[in-house]
């Protein structure tokens, strides 16, 4: 009920977040709403890293930057660069959506990314994505769920963002392209594609 609760609160509240996110960028003269109605979003994205490289050094917090905060972060206090980090996964996600519909915002349930067990110190080996809100193409058709766990993402960089390998690719840019152009189910759309010509 809770990562329900998460994600209806995501959904009710994401272009919210977004003009938050917006006024922000602003003032780095980052217009997020021109570069997210835009044919190509690549720009906004290459300035969105930009900023983020510049930017994020000097408010990382060794005190709260773990993966282990980050799953259990509340967003107050020190915390809060973890509701910026959210803020830029609901950007990545809606582009996402937005260009991509057969993704959408939803839970990862899988029980195969849950624990292993009942033992409270199995979910150290969950995935950090389940029950938590993630941007996936429900399983069906020739493909099993394909889940995109776009806020973990943003979270690894705000982690490691003293470290100057972070910045080296743009991993913004990447997780969008690689699901708008529809690289994630090539696989197995051409699996069954020769499944379907040795039927035939």
């Amino acid at each position: 009920e809770q990562a329900q609760a998460n994600l209806d609160y995501l959904l009710a509240h994401r272009a919210e977040r977004l003009a938050v996110l917006g006024e922000l960028l602003a003032e780095e003269n980052i217009d997020l709403r021109a570069g997210f109605a835009a044919d190509d979003y690549k720009p906004l994205l290459d300035a969105l890293h930009g900023w983020a490289k510049s930017e994020w050094p000097g408010i990382h917090d060794r005190k709260i930057a773990s993966s282990k905060t980050w799953r259990s972060s509340t967003r107050e206090g020190p915390e809060i660069a973890y509701s910026l980090v959210m803020d830029v996964a609901i950007l990545l996600g809606e582009l996402i959506v937005t260009r991509r519909p057969v993704f959408v915002w939803s839970l990862d349930l899988d029980p195969e990314n849950g624990p292993a067990g009942s033992d409270p110190a199995s979910f150290d080996d969950a995935m950090d994505s389940y029950k938590r809100p993630v941007v996936q193409i429900p399983k069906g058709g020739p493909f099993p769920t394909i889940i995109l766990d776009v806020e973990a993402i943003v979270a690894y960089k705000y982690v490691t963002a003293r470290e100057s390998l972070t910045w080296a690719l743009n991993d913004f840019h990447y997780v969008v392209d690689q699901a708008v152009s529809g690289a994630h189910e090539e696989y197995w759309v051409a699996e069954a594609q020769r499944a379907a010509e040795s039927r035939g």
